[in-house]
Formats: C-alpha cells, sequence, structure tokens
C-alpha cells in the first residue's frame, strides 16, 4: 500500500467554505478512485492548517491519484480556491491500526 500526504493553508476567512468543499466535492472524487483504501483529514483552524492522508491499494494507485490530484490542481479555478496547497507526497505504508 501507498498514501499520499497532502498539507494545505487554509484561508481563515473562507474556513466554512473550504470544509464544505472539502465534504462535498474532495472525499466523493478520493473515494471514487480506483485503488482508494480509506482517508483522513485533519486541520487546525486557529492555525489555518490541514493534513490528508489518503491510502490507495498499490504504488501504482497512488500515482494515478496524485497525477489526477496535480491535474486538479492545475485547473485555473483552483486559483480561487480558499485552500492553499503546500507539499503533497507519496509514501510507503508501514502501517495501519
Amino acid at each position: 500500500m501507498h498514501g499520499m500526504v497532502v498539507q494545505v493553508k487554509i484561508d481563515a476567512d473562507r474556513f466554512d467554505e473550504a470544509e464544505q468543499g472539502l465534504n462535498e466535492m474532495v472525499v466523493p472524487t478520493v473515494k471514487a478512485h480506483p485503488g482508494f483504501v480509506r482517508g483522513t483529514w485533519v486541520h487546525d483552524r486557529s492555525r489555518g492548517r490541514g493534513i490528508g492522508i489518503v491510502v490507495y491499494e498499490s504504488e501504482d494507485a497512488a500515482k494515478a491519484a496524485m497525477a489526477m490530484f496535480e491535474q486538479m490542481r492545475a485547473a485555473p479555478e483552483a486559483s480561487n480556491d480558499p485552500v492553499t496547497v503546500e507539499s503533497a507526497e507519496l509514501y510507503a505504508v508501514g502501517a495501519i491500526a
């Protein structure tokens, strides 16, 4: 298994909008991706930070998800998003409890 770890900055004035986008767009899109196993998204509203960890069945599935993520991130409408991606990386999964 492999995981994608994404760290974001969230506009404090648009936090509710960001959370709505996460629940209505991001989570359903990620869950529908081939090889999806599980995902967890956490945030600290007071610091305007968030982290998402999404686990996929294989390295190939994780790489395909990362490629889709990069395309969405580069889309023109992403420039007005209340969330700014600071990093996105792939890791091998050592354990899941």
